[in-house]
């Protein structure tokens, strides 16, 4: 997988009870740690989460705003509307 730089939402850190979790695991950064660690995708920041999405190649718009919805992100891509 190419480098990617995912980044940790502190916001959504510090109330993480609220997010729940995915199961699923990357490594990011921790801004208010100052450190790389661990983390389920739900509490990346909104452009991490999308980067994380699109990586490997992938390209559906419809269904990064569904999971950005699913999420509490809403829309990951303008709706045009």
């Amino acid at each position: 997988m190419e480098n990617m730089d995912l980044i940790l939402d502190s916001e959504r850190v510090k109330d993480e009870k609220k997010w729940g979790d995915t199961g699923i695991y990357v490594r990011a950064y921790d801004p208010e740690e100052k450190k790389w660690t661990s983390a389920d995708i739900v509490l990346l920041e909104r452009d991490s989460l999308l980067r994380w999405l699109k990586s490997r190649g992938g390209d559906n718009p419809w269904a990064e705003n569904v999971v950005g919805i699913l999420l509490g992100y809403g829309h990951l891509h303008d709706t045009g509307g």
